[in-house]
C-alpha cells in the first residue's frame, strides 16, 4: 500500500508539473498583442500612462512621471526601483468571459 501511495503521489506531481508547463507555454505564446485569449477567456491590455520618470522617492514609494502629452503626474512605484529617465508605461488589464462582454 505504501509503494502504491508513493507512485500515485509521483504521478500526480508529474501531471501537475506537465499542466504548469502547458500553462506557462500558453502564457508565453499568447501574450503578444493587446487583445488575446488564454485558457478560454479573452483579455485586453489598455495603455493608461506613457512617459518618462522625472524622479523616484523610495521613502514614500512614488514616482513623478512626465507623460508623453507633457503633463507631470505622481504615481505609486509599487515597490519597484526606478531611475530617472526610465521610460514607463502603465496598462489596465481586463478579462472577459464570453464574447468580450
Amino acid at each position: 500500500l505504501l509503494i502504491w501511495a508513493f507512485f500515485a503521489y509521483r504521478k500526480n506531481r508529474k501531471e501537475e508539473a506537465d499542466y504548469n508547463d502547458w500553462v506557462h507555454q500558453q502564457w508565453e505564446e499568447q501574450i503578444t498583442t493587446e487583445k488575446f485569449e488564454f485558457c478560454g477567456r479573452a483579455y485586453t491590455f489598455q495603455e493608461t500612462l506613457s512617459g518618462t520618470v522625472i524622479s523616484y522617492n523610495p521613502n514614500n514609494d512614488t514616482l513623478w512621471v512626465k507623460t508623453d502629452d507633457g503633463d507631470e503626474t505622481q504615481i505609486s512605484a509599487h515597490g519597484l526601483p526606478f531611475r530617472e529617465s526610465h521610460r514607463i508605461k502603465k496598462y489596465e488589464f481586463n478579462g472577459y468571459h464570453d464574447h468580450h462582454s
